[in-house]
């Protein structure tokens, strides 16, 4: 049971200054951020699957223009990889207290 206690602790340690800089600046609730449309040309698609050599799936979204889609052009990709919930986007309405992600 001490060993959690202290793990809490720690956690708060660590994350007290982060908080408390965000409450301070106003950001905690309301980031400092604009959120605007994207270009009429992407094409998003969502949890697409990925078979990986292992036997399992990985999921991505994938940002592409629709017109090099329609033309079957091939692209360069521009990666993001991250232990995130990708479902957490404005454009799925799934965003923390409705605006732009905390992490925006």
């Amino acid at each position: 049971m001490a060993g959690k206690y202290a793990d809490l602790l720690q956690t708060v340690r660590a994350v007290g200054p982060i908080l408390g800089n965000a409450l301070k600046s106003g950001q905690f609730f309301s980031p400092q951020c604009k959120l605007t449309e994207p270009d009429p040309d992407i094409l998003c698609e969502y949890d697409v699957s990925i078979p990986l050599s292992e036997g399992i799936c990985a999921t991505a979204n994938i940002y592409r223009s629709i017109h090099a889609a329609a033309q079957g052009e091939k692209m360069p990709v521009v990666m993001c990889a991250h232990p995130y919930d990708n479902h957490i986007t404005p454009a799925l309405n799934k965003t923390p207290l409705g605006g732009p992600p905390q992490q925006y």
